[in-house]
């Protein structure tokens, strides 16, 4: 499309009545001819437009496939009655995708004439409001419509969503939909499949799903569901797959699965504490994982289970019979469950179980015929346990004959002996990494050995010459992050017969990793990386960042073997030296001095302490003595009292008068009197001893002498 021939981007949509004002205007002016619409398929049937919508009118050759995505540009766009079929060069149009662009809104019969549309993608417009029920009722061959992620397109639903005699596949997902109406799907006769998961639906009408007599998939993943009404299903027969994962269900009730045959059934994040499932013979998938689901009692009544999954559930004990009668059984998950309790064998005519998932149990051991009637079991993972017992280990798993891949990862292993797997000769795949191995595993019980993962194992001992007779059939080997530093351990150095090829490499050998290691820059390092470079061996899974190719090109495996050889004999002598020390042995602790801490210094704190300190319980005994004194009335509490106190002599003799506070003592001292009439107030001292008294005056004294 050149830009000359497209026509000015303003008059895209005649209906507009200036509505956005002149501002999108001149956003719309100064984006006129970023329109960038390139072909693709190999015939050039398809059209990819990215950075602003395409002029439909413009398009000069049959496009069976458009996609329009990350288009953001101004004016908003809106699809009026017959937007694509006015341009004859689209009425082929097999399937239109829209993606994350400035669309807002989406008329009636917008695709109307798109007599071969079959799939209708417009997911992601964060700006689509608006989306006409009829808008592809007359695209008469529709089956599959995603409209996921536009959260402004359902705020308010009442009636039909939709109107399609075709459609048969129906994506809501991720659109925020908060309630359903009874009718939302009355129109969609034909419909098999609804996703509505990842909403915010709280409840569901019971005739929400009444008239999809096809349905076969529904999916209620990821809402806030608490129940369920009894009889959402009852006209739903046909209905096979039913995902309610990661609700807040407590108890589903048995009515929803009467009159249907449901085939695979997701209960995983849920909080249903028990598996309130009637028996059904046709259930063969089911996924407990993530709930609350604590007993197995109730697995007797699903006879032809094959999937079952109950990893991270509180399952916390397994008995012998706990399967007893799902011999059906293909894979089962036990996943995530600390202090896992196995029995003593799985009981049961397992002839199909293929898959068994035992891994981040905490498990140390496990007993010796638990796989005894599991003979048919092709990969077994148990990673991230505490397996530290290879012999021990090998015995369990001595009756899985047909054993091909087996995932150990980040367990305990420090040795993996001779023998150690001789019951498992078929034995094609074995995950070791994360293990503290010390040396390199002993594979001669397995000679059909294709991947060997030892890496990050700390491992500092290695005969490559050994594992590559041992295990002939060798595809991919890793050995990164490790201790090494050399491939040819000389404890286990045989002599060479030809010693200008000492490496007999295996002809399927494909990847060969010894990123991050203290490798030494040796003749027989380097001339075994020549031999990997010469075959074509890559150096790594994945190429290195710095040197990754572009998009297109192949990997250049000599330039990635000469990046390797380059930073390993450019390391320091030093670095290498440092990480031959066997791990067997006892580390080494480097001494740390610590910096003299000045005496002075701390003399002089411990003195200031305890001055200080001194210095406050002296305050606090002057202040506690001071108080007992004025509790005692020895002391006036301060100097203005003092004035108070003032001694009058009156012309009477019966005694001396006082003001004041020696008022207040007067009469305190009548009321102490043993012959006071007046029960004491305060204090009465025992009899016999003596107490304050003021002096008596004698009779014929003169009261106002003071002799």
């Amino acid at each position: 499309m050149k830009v000359s021939d497209m026509p000015n981007k303003v008059t895209m949509h005649t209906s507009n009545k200036n509505i956005y004002g002149p501002v999108f205007l001149l956003l719309s002016l100064l984006s006129l001819g970023n329109c960038r619409c390139v072909p693709t398929f190999p015939d050039g049937t398809g059209l990819l437009c990215t950075d602003a919508f395409p002029e439909v009118a413009s398009i000069s050759y049959d496009v069976r496939h458009l996609e329009i995505k990350h288009v953001r540009t101004l004016p908003i766009v809106q699809f009026s009655s017959s937007y694509f079929a006015r341009n004859s060069k689209l009425k082929y149009l097999e399937s239109i995708h829209i993606h994350n662009t400035s669309l807002s809104s989406v008329h009636k019969n917008a695709f109307g004439g798109l007599k071969y549309l079959d799939y209708l993608d417009i997911s992601d417009n964060s700006l689509l409001k608006s989306f006409h029920p009829e808008s592809i009722s007359m695209a008469t061959e529709l089956r599959i419509l995603s409209l996921s992620g536009n959260v402004n397109l359902f705020d308010k639903i009442s009636g039909p969503i939709l109107i399609s005699e075709s459609l048969e596949e129906l994506d809501l997902s991720r659109c925020e939909i908060e309630y359903l109406h009874d009718d939302a799907f009355s129109q969609l006769k034909h419909l098999t499949f609804l996703n509505l998961a990842y909403n915010k639906l709280r409840k569901i009408p019971e005739d929400t799903f009444s008239g999809l007599h096809h349905l076969i998939e529904l999916d209620l993943s990821a809402n806030l569901l608490v129940s369920l009404p009894k009889y959402m299903l009852q006209n739903n027969s046909a209905v096979e797959v039913l995902r309610l994962r990661a609700n807040p269900i407590h108890d589903i009730p048995k009515e929803i699965f009467s009159g249907n045959s449901i085939v695979y059934l997701d209960l995983g994040e849920t909080e249903s504490a028990t598996i309130s499932i009637p028996p059904m013979q046709s259930l063969t998938r089911l996924n407990l994982g993530g709930s609350l689901v604590s007993s197995l009692d109730d697995l007797s009544g699903f006879p032809n289970l094959n999937h079952l999954n109950l990893s991270y559930t509180k399952v916390t004990k397994v008995d012998s019979f706990s399967f007893v009668n799902n011999s059906n059984l293909e894979t089962f998950r036990l996943s995530g469950i600390p202090n896992l309790s196995l029995p003593h064998q799985f009981y049961g005519s397992f002839l199909y179980v293929d898959f068994v998932e035992i891994s981040n149990c905490g498990l140390v051991y496990l007993m010796l015929d638990l796989f005894k009637d599991m003979k048919s079991i092709v990969n077994l993972n148990l990673s991230h346990n505490a397996f530290n017992d290879s012999a021990s280990l090998g015995k369990a798993l001595s009756h899985l004959r047909k054993l091909e891949i087996l995932d150990l990862t980040d367990n305990k292993l420090r040795f993996i002996e001779e023998g150690d797997f001789s019951g498992n000769s078929f034995l094609k795949k074995l995950l070791l990494t994360g293990n503290p191995l010390v040396s390199a595993p002993s594979l001669s019980s397995t000679p059909s050995l294709a991947v060997l993962d030892i890496s990050h194992c700390t491992l500092t001992r290695l005969h490559l010459p050994a594992i590559f007779r041992q295990a002939p059939k060798m595809q991919y080997m890793l050995l990164s992050h490790n201790n090494l530093s050399s491939l040819n351990d000389e404890a286990y150095l045989n002599p060479v017969e030809d010693e200008d090829s000492p490496w007999e490499l295996p002809g399927s050998l494909m990847i060969f990793d010894l990123r991050d290691n203290p490798w030494s820059c040796d003749p027989s390092f380097v001339s075994l990386i020549h031999e990997m470079s010469k075959r074509g061996v890559a150096p790594s899974p994945e190429p290195p960042q710095q040197i990754r190719p572009s998009e297109g090109e192949g990997r250049n495996l000599d330039k990635e073997w000469e990046e390797l050889v380059d930073e390993v004999c450019e390391q320091p002598h030093y670095d290498v030296a440092m990480t031959v020390m066997p791990m067997i042995l006892p580390p080494q602790v480097k001494k740390t001095v610590t910096a003299k801490f000045p005496i002075w210094l701390i003399v002089g704190i411990v003195t200031s302490f305890v001055l200080a300190s001194a210095a406050f319980l002296f305050i606090q005994y002057q202040r506690h003595v001071r108080y007992l004194r004025h509790s005692k009335g020895l002391i006036p509490s301060n100097k203005s009292e003092i004035s108070k106190i003032n001694v009058s002599l009156v012309g009477s003799t019966a005694g001396i008068k006082m003001s004041g506070r020696a008022k207040d003592y007067q009469r305190l001292q009548e009321d102490r009197s043993p012959n006071s009439p007046v029960t004491p107030r305060i204090y009465r001292p025992p009899p016999n001893e003596r107490h304050f008294t003021f002096p008596d005056i004698p009779d014929g004294k003169d009261p106002e002498s003071c002799d």
